[in-house]
């Protein structure tokens, strides 16, 4: 195996992960309006969409990033990789924080935040894909005690009447298409790291979008379940289950909840940079490799910079896009590494 090499599972559980916070705390502009069997429909769409994008990713994960350097294509699909990367993990800090203060945690403006985030970035991804992977596996254990004690503390609070069934348009489905669950650009992170591990071509990307849609449909249907119609005006449905959950009433465990999502949240981040300075170390000339690490936190510095302003919701669907380009691009740009092997 190579240096600084992991498992695909390890990666696995980080891009699960990375995945999961984004649909427990992504902040909304405005209240999700859709009950549960439009979103969750919506979900499935976007299943395809993933699906199709991960078929092209097991063929573009199959060259390394030095051998796809060796084609124009194959650096220009690098560098347009590395900028939805950093977009998406400017993006991620600024939902951080827009979390921390939804939830009453914000203790410092949004600029310091930013300054300690880029920091943990910059020495996480000098510390190589071993270190991170190995958090990946704490994270995983906190993750789901967190979510089992979200549900289990809402379990006499189901209420089945509570499921809206009534007919609903497509166009309500097409509206829900991005919200929630939807093809990040952690998918496109986890290919291009998928040459950190071996066999890059056995990557069981089918685990993970069954584990990721899984988690979605429960929490989505327990939220609808326990809410009821209040489900569809709620910001922060699985954040208002974690305050009012039985358990976290008396405990206050919603802020232990808040800290571990946070925390899955930040790893998300520092996976995509950890792929943004791969791609970049792999398209810049051999004078700037030295300067890669600080570089990729520059740009998600700056990307974090740019939506700080106003983060649209259109920007996500935005990424979907850039992440299914990318991964086009990539596939392109393997088949110009191979000609010239």
């Amino acid at each position: 195996m190579k240096d600084d090499a992991i498992s695909r599972g390890q990666l696995l559980v980080c891009i699960y992960l990375t995945m999961t916070a984004e649909m427990l705390i992504r902040p909304y502009r405005e209240p999700i309006q859709f009950p549960a069997q439009v979103l969750i429909p919506a979900a499935g769409m976007n299943l395809l969409v993933i699906g199709l994008a991960l078929r092209l990713g097991r063929r573009a994960g199959t060259i390394g990033c030095a051998q796809r350097a060796q084609s124009g294509v194959g650096r220009l699909a690098m560098l347009f990789c590395t900028a939805v990367l950093a977009l998406s993990g400017g993006a991620a800090l600024q939902d951080a924080d827009g979390f921390l203060g939804f939830t009453g945690g914000r203790q410092f403006s949004f600029f310091l935040f930013l300054a300690l985030a880029l920091l943990l970035v910059f020495y996480a991804v000098r510390l190589g894909a071993e270190g991170f992977a190995r958090v990946g596996g704490v994270v995983l254990t906190l993750m789901l005690l967190s979510l089992g004690l979200v549900i289990l503390s809402n379990l006499r609070d189901l209420r089945l009447q509570n499921l809206q069934i009534l007919p609903q348009s497509h166009e309500k489905v097409v509206q829900a298409l991005g919200i929630g669950f939807y093809a990040s650009p952690a998918l496109l992170a986890g290919v291009v790291l998928t040459e950190k591990t071996d066999r890059p071509a056995q990557m069981r990307w089918g685990k993970l979008l069954g584990g990721i849609f899984a988690t979605y449909f429960v929490l989505t249907v327990v939220g609808e379940m326990t809410l009821g119609s209040f489900a569809s005006v709620q910001r922060q449905p699985v954040y208002t289950l974690a305050r009012i959950g039985g358990i976290s009433v008396f405990r206050r465990l919603d802020s232990l909840h808040s800290s571990v999502w946070l925390m899955a949240l930040l790893l998300g981040v520092v996976v995509q940079a950890a792929a943004a300075e791969l791609l970049l170390r792999g398209a810049l000339p051999a004078k700037w490799k030295k300067y890669t690490v600080l570089l990729t936190a520059l740009l998600f510095g700056g990307a974090a910079l740019f939506v700080h302003q106003e983060t649209e919701a259109a920007l996500w669907r935005w990424l979907t896009v850039g992440t299914a380009v990318g991964m086009l691009l990539l596939c392109a740009g393997r088949k110009g590494g191979e000609k010239r092997q």
